[in-house]
């Protein structure tokens, strides 16, 4: 098993050429040559944050290229840059898809509404329009934001004290979940 992203791509590019499939040994040579050049420049064996800005730069090298030969009308060699293009992206990590990025936001807006103050769960809550808030006083969280936040929103929703700009909305008793409208 590689120990570095570089030692993956040596074991890819050897795949490669045992499978004799000439694009992918064309490109993950290339890349390995960019990625000693680097080392060379910088005097010392790259990371693999410093492998992924490689990778990253190579990738975008290759796409403007295939913009340039589209322009001149050169779709054959457009493709075959983004070919290669492609399979350099497999030595990237996954990007954050637009529902991955309104998830990390939702859970900052949590962490501002229930740990912040008033003044900040009441600027989070109207930047994000909320109508409701949630909370379960037996959540393991709950360590968290007394430990953190004692006097936080989260923390005194969990003891019963409600502010004056939420409504609490009738449940079951036995119910785990607190709800709150926003006045």
């Amino acid at each position: 098993m590689p120990d570095t992203l570089k030692d993956t791509i040596r074991e890819d590019l050897n795949a490669a050429r045992r499978e004799r499939d000439k694009l992918r040994t064309t490109v993950l040579t290339m890349l390995l040559s960019e990625i000693r050049n680097k080392e060379i420049d910088l005097g010392h064996e790259l990371g693999d944050g410093e492998v992924h800005a490689v990778v990253t730069t190579a990738i975008k090298r290759r796409r403007e290229a295939a913009e340039q030969m589209r322009a001149g009308a050169r779709e054959e060699l457009a493709q075959k840059e983004e070919q290669e293009a492609a399979q350099l992206q497999a030595y990237l990590p996954p990007q954050l898809t637009e529902d991955d990025v309104r998830n990390v936001r939702g859970n900052t807006a949590a962490y501002d509404i229930l740990m912040g103050d008033d003044a900040t769960a009441r600027r989070t809550l109207a930047e994000r329009k909320a109508r409701y808030v949630a909370i379960c006083p037996g959540a393991p969280e709950r360590g968290h934001m007394k430990n953190f936040a004692p006097n936080g929103l989260g923390e005194r929703l969990a003891r019963g004290e409600v502010p004056n700009y939420l409504e609490t909305i009738p449940g079951e008793p036995a119910e785990p979940l607190k709800l709150y409208r926003v006045r």
